[in-house]
């Protein structure tokens, strides 16, 4: 059967474009190091590929996560560390103090050192991570405790301080109108010694605050916190100077004002499905009949008083200190070893994934060479007997 010159040079022309196309194929591969360029190349590879590249990627998310919660587990275990050896020298005075061979004159000597250091411990719970309180359970922005003093300055008593309101965007408008509560509450509220009569349905953020400014709790002082963004102003409620908020009628609770919760867990997600606890709720050390900061008063106001009995007591009150410290420094290092552990495995596993991945992905570049010198072969040869095909013409003789 006779086969037109056109049909044969149009052949050979398609077989030369395709192993041109191989050959490009091949540099590309070289060039690049891998085999798959687009989805049509390898259908599924590319698509294990691409699950392979989102494993990698939650691995190493769940790794950097691991990283910043080996940190604040560092630096509340050194935190924990400094109020430990605060506790340990108490307890030395503690014991020095009740000697019956010391006068009062040098006990009142010691409470001036107990005071220093109970100031010390004070602002060791209201210590910060870049920013953030480590001891306010999930409220970090929130201040954990307020120190309540007396006239002289001295710190009478420490407890759990009052968080801000919500944000609103009026300061002049009843709150309960801003909040859209169908019935506001209303009430008194104890704020400190004082009690206050609160309306939401008709106070706003500045009645609210002219009101307990009028009753005068004592040490107490109200602020209305005021930020800027965009051009927009918006506004907080602020009460200092106390721990001691009751609100019976849910009246400031409606503006979420109330004392801060330090016991909720901050987890972390270091694995697939899996949390851990990375900070240390400030009830374990610092809340209770009998917290580090009750003990250090005691033992202040015990020297001051010269009273043995109760400074000898306070003796215990340490120890029973020194072991909640290192109760929780205890746990805290339980979990940091668990990340530590969680850590190692990921890294293993990201090895292993990137292996899977270079596999799919990456080119043989030895069988790479090989395929893309056969491939010029073939397309020289093709060239060649491809010649015959294309038989001259009057231009050839022409020219």
């Amino acid at each position: 059967m006779r086969v037109a010159d056109t049909v044969l040079s149009s052949t050979v022309t398609n077989n030369l474009r395709q192993s041109l196309s191989r050959i490009n194929r091949f540099q590309n591969d070289l060039s690049t190091g891998v085999k798959i360029h687009d989805a049509s190349d390898n259908p599924a590879g590319a698509s294990r590929s691409l699950l392979l590249r989102s494993d990698i990627r939650n691995n190493q998310q769940f790794q950097r996560n691991i990283g910043e919660a080996l940190g604040q587990m560092d630096f509340v275990d050194s935190t924990l560390d400094s109020l430990l050896n605060t506790v340990i020298d108490l307890q030395g005075i503690a014991i020095a103090g009740a000697s019956d061979t010391v006068n009062p004159e040098n006990r009142e000597i010691m409470a001036r050192e107990v005071n220093e250091l109970l100031e010390l411990a004070v602002s060791v719970g209201q210590t910060k991570f870049r920013g953030r309180f480590i001891f306010a359970g999930t409220e970090t922005l929130e201040k954990p405790y307020e120190d309540i003093r007396d006239s002289a300055g001295q710190i009478i008593d420490v407890g759990n301080a009052v968080r801000a309101s919500v944000t609103l965007n009026d300061r002049a408008t009843a709150v309960g109108t801003l909040l859209g509560l169908t019935t506001p509450p209303a009430g008194t509220v104890t704020i400190g010694d004082q009690t206050v009569a609160i309306d939401l349905a008709t106070d706003s953020l500045d009645d609210i605050k002219a009101s307990i400014d009028a009753a005068a709790p004592t040490g107490v002082s109200t602020t209305i916190e005021e930020s800027v963004r965009n051009g927009q102003s918006t506004f907080k409620l602020r009460i200092s100077g106390t721990a001691t908020v009751v609100d019976a009628n849910n009246v400031l609770g409606s503006l979420n004002i109330g004392n801060v919760d330090t016991t909720k867990a901050m987890l972390r997600e270091v694995g697939d499905g899996i949390h851990v606890q990375v900070n240390t709720s400030g009830q374990d050390l610092f809340e209770g009949a009998q917290n580090v900061f009750t003990s250090l008063i005691r033992l202040r106001d015990a020297l001051n008083g010269n009273d043995i009995d109760s400074i000898r007591a306070s003796i215990t009150d340490m120890q029973v200190a020194r072991g909640k410290i290192s109760e929780v420094r205890g746990v805290l290092g339980a979990r940091a070893e668990r990340v530590e552990v969680q850590r190692t495995l990921l890294e293993r596993f990201e090895v292993n994934l990137t292996g899977a991945l270079s596999i799919t992905e990456d080119a043989d570049l030895s069988e790479t060479v090989l395929n893309l010198q056969q491939e010029q072969t073939v397309f020289q040869s093709a060239l060649v007997s491809g010649q015959s095909v294309f038989q001259p013409t009057l231009l050839d003789f022409l020219q």
